[in-house]
């Protein structure tokens, strides 16, 4: 009898993983191929896509203009000029969310006024500069451009610009084939069912150590290269990087001042530096610096909004509520506290 039980369970679970196995390479063979070099700016998304794309257990939709800019699906408007303009990483482009709950998304829900979100993937400072230049000698119009430094954003420069033998793909993204990211592509359903039960453990269970969860997350690591410049001077990206970004950024506003461009720096924390920096970070410092330098319209630190978040709450709570579980990006939440922001300063 209990042999039976046994048997009948296993022959489930296998015939629930056959099916999920047919079910996700049929999901996977309608996905599109969202990203396509680009000769001026290393690449961008494909133009007027209306795609679907994953992230994570989460299928979103992704659609671009006939610039390759994302906007909300269905937006045939193709505009070139712009009241506000955002640039910068996957942060920019809204990872992981629909268009309505990207930071652009969220300040056109909120005011009526046209959005430019010129964010794409792994962008750093040398893309910043290359594409808004671009952009604007082809006669777009910004009245008012932010540009989102991301922490990754020193590394990346450091292999764009840096003298390393490291062969490094800044669309990893798209090509990373490990164990793991075969297993969620292949078997999405039974993926997905293990995240709704993860979240709801995670969210529910009371931990004596509130930081139990976060155990043996590479991102949210203490030792995480690609963050830990912030905190970290040895940090062999640190030196290089913090070089490359501030010459191209310095490149760049200095070509927005000559347009007559008005420009604001944002600036915001991963999980990493709420964890194991603090809220007057040497990010903070260096760009805060550049700003009071290049004077920029707005300095935006969010470094202030999410400490002051964890000290108000706790910091489980802002690491669960304000970004993606095991992840660096923000949710929806996460991008209001920045939206919010921004909408109290556009006239």
């Amino acid at each position: 009898m209990i042999k039976n039980f046994y048997l009948t369970i296993l022959t489930i679970v296998l015939t629930f993983i056959c099916l999920d196995f047919v079910y996700s390479n049929y999901k996977n063979s309608k996905l599109t191929q969202l990203i396509e070099y680009d000769r001026i700016f290393e690449y961008n998304f494909k133009k007027n896509l209306s795609a679907k794309t994953k992230f994570g257990p989460f299928l979103i939709n992704l659609c671009t203009n006939n610039m390759g800019m994302r906007v909300k699906c269905g937006d045939k408007s193709n505009l070139k000029k712009y009241d506000l303009a955002l640039i910068g990483d996957s942060f920019v482009e809204g990872v992981g969310l629909n268009y309505e709950e990207s930071i652009n998304g969220l300040i056109e829900n909120k005011k009526n006024i046209n959005t430019a979100n010129l964010g794409v993937r792994s962008y750093s400072p040398i893309n910043y500069l290359k594409k808004l230049i671009f952009f604007i000698e082809k006669g777009y119009e910004f009245k008012h451009i932010i540009i989102f430094i991301d922490i990754s954003d020193i590394q990346d420069e450091f292999f764009r610009l840096g003298k390393i033998k490291d062969n490094y793909n800044n669309i990893k993204i798209q090509n990373n084939k490990n164990f793991y990211s075969l297993l969620t592509s292949n078997l999405q359903m039974s993926y997905y069912l293990y995240f709704k039960i993860k979240s709801f453990i995670r969210n529910n269970l009371n931990y004596s150590d509130n930081m139990k969860i976060f155990e043996n997350l590479d991102s949210y690591s203490k030792n995480y290269d690609r963050g830990s410049w912030t905190y970290d001077e040895t940090n062999k990206y640190r030196d290089v990087g913090i070089e490359f970004a501030t010459k191209n950024m310095k490149l760049l506003v200095d070509f927005l001042n000559e347009k007559k461009i008005k420009y604001s720096l944002a600036i915001y924390p991963w999980p990493q530096q709420i964890i194991y920096d603090t809220k007057d970070s040497f990010k903070v410092k260096h760009w805060s610096k550049f700003c009071k330098i290049n004077n920029c319209q707005y300095f935006y630190n969010f470094f202030d909004d999410y400490f002051e978040l964890v000290e108000k709450n706790s910091l489980k709570f802002v690491l669960l509520n304000y970004y993606f579980y095991t992840d660096v990006h923000f949710n929806k939440n996460g991008n209001n506290i920045i939206a919010e922001k921004i909408i109290r300063d556009i006239k």
